[in-house]
């Protein structure tokens, strides 16, 4: 099976007012498409980080993941970035946001594959029951 043909995996986390939710949703035809070639992952590479900041406040995010650690850069309040980061095998990621002048969160892990497209929603008051710090 050839899964650069089976669409973008979206994760979507929300930390705020509402507890953390993890939304997976797949492209159509899904394990429909098969190939000859035996390596999994061909696509690009990478995986696409989406921030909505809704809070006031800037933030400073880091990708985590084993053995590693990036900073991605500052989400201006109010306002949406997108972040590209190298991902060339299935692995465990989590997030770290660190409010200007505020509170520092640490998500829970999420699976993240190549070609995974992660939408990160930072609310108005960041609630700390949604961290794992």
């Amino acid at each position: 099976m050839d899964v650069t043909d089976a669409g973008t995996f979206r994760r979507i986390i929300t930390l705020g007012r509402r507890a953390l939710v993890l939304v997976v949703l797949s492209g159509a035809g899904a394990g429909c498409a098969s190939s000859n070639d035996s390596a999994p992952f061909q696509g690009d590479p990478t995986i696409s980080i989406e921030v909505l900041n809704r809070n006031f406040m800037d933030a400073t995010l880091h990708a985590r993941w084993l053995g590693g650690r990036q900073r991605l850069g500052v989400v201006t309040g109010i306002t949406t970035a997108n972040y590209q980061l190298e991902w060339d095998q299935p692995q465990e990621l989590q997030l770290e946001i660190d409010m200007l002048a505020g509170d520092k969160c640490l998500t829970p892990p999420i699976m993240a594959n190549p070609g995974d497209v992660i939408s990160v929603e930072i609310e108005i008051q960041l609630n700390r029951r949604d961290c794992l710090n």
